[in-house]
């Protein structure tokens, strides 16, 4: 019997990141179980040594950290003078799995600019300003006294994913295909907020996220096909990687916004960095930052550093094909 149920756990613990798992073989395109390692048919010739070190990427998060980062969470909100007990979830894993690899992704961009002159204007410029380098409203300014945050001065993208990560858990619960609150007032096409950090179209201006910056988003996930909405969906087949609007407009804002979680990450990097106040757990500091959020995040880090080779993978990744080999 308890044989049995050592089994049934495994299995249990197996499944549980097996989204996790298969989110770091997307990175590598089409990759089949003989070639993983610690699946039959693997090494020697057969085996892709990017799997390997993309496996080693997520293993090198320790369980520990992992389960940190996710756990769910209660605090006090208080809103208008009104106070009130408000409980987190936990995260889902494949919504951790996908800001992992967005971090990734955005780290290996961010070092890529910097050996080659980084353009300050540019997503990846303003990604890499320091501690509030990127306006009066930057939420690295905003959380400059967080413990957790303190000692991270030098790595402003790492401190802004220690944000965006429960930022995400409290607008959305870490679903990115989520509508408008449907009890806020704001129900307009520009003012009413979708997505994974429930943000508006209304943010498009020259003080917030700049017109030019949202454009070359749209640009680079136009065709859908670097949205990783596989990822964050946990491989739910109803979810394609798909096209998505590149007009300006409020509506398409949304669905884009919903359609394409890759898309959304960055454009709420770009925003927490430009005006905090967009969004009220970060104006009221209830995104709260862990860690072991900040330690799975360096691992990460460490492993991008220890093997230059990933990022080539990550830049060259096509999600869209994954699965069909």
């Amino acid at each position: 019997m308890r044989g049995i149920l050592s089994g049934v756990y495994f299995a249990w613990r197996y499944c549980q990141w097996l989204c996790l798992i298969a989110a770091f073989f997307l990175l590598t395109g089409p990759v089949s179980l003989a070639q993983q390692p610690g699946h039959a048919g693997a090494g020697g010739a057969g085996e892709t040594p990017s799997a390997t070190e993309l496996i080693s990427v997520l293993t090198s998060i320790s369980p520990t950290d992992r389960d940190g980062c996710m756990r769910g969470e209660s605090f006090t909100q208080t809103i208008r003078g009104v106070s009130h007990k408000r409980h987190v979830d936990q995260m889902p894993k494949s919504y951790f799995a996908g800001m992992m690899l967005s971090f990734a992704k955005n780290k290996c961009l961010v070092e890529k600019s910097k050996s080659t002159g980084i353009f300050t204007n540019s997503f990846e410029g303003i990604l890499d300003r320091p501690q509030g380098g990127a306006g009066p409203y930057d939420a690295l300014e905003r959380y400059s006294s967080n413990s957790v945050l303190s000692n991270l001065s030098t790595d402003s993208l790492l401190q802004n994913y220690l944000l965006l990560l429960p930022l995400g858990m409290v607008e959305s619960s870490g679903n990115f295909a989520e509508g408008r609150d449907m009890s806020a007032s704001n129900t307009g096409a520009s003012t009413a907020e979708a997505g994974l950090f429930q943000v508006s179209a209304n943010s498009v201006n020259g003080d917030q996220v700049p017109d030019t910056i949202y454009r070359q988003l749209l640009n680079k996930y136009r065709d859908g096909k670097l949205c990783m909405t596989d990822v964050f969906s946990g491989f739910k087949p109803e979810f394609k990687n798909q096209p998505i609007p590149t007009n300006l407009g409020g509506e398409s804002f949304q669905a884009a916004m919903k359609k394409c979680p890759a898309l959304a990450v960055d454009y709420m990097a770009v925003l927490a960095r430009r005006d905090y106040r967009h969004n009220g757990p970060l104006l009221r500091r209830e995104a709260a930052p862990r860690d072991a959020c900040k330690n799975a995040l360096n691992s990460v880090a460490a492993a991008l550093a220890g093997s230059p080779s990933l990022c080539g993978q990550l830049e060259s990744m096509d999600p869209s094909s994954f699965g069909k080999s």
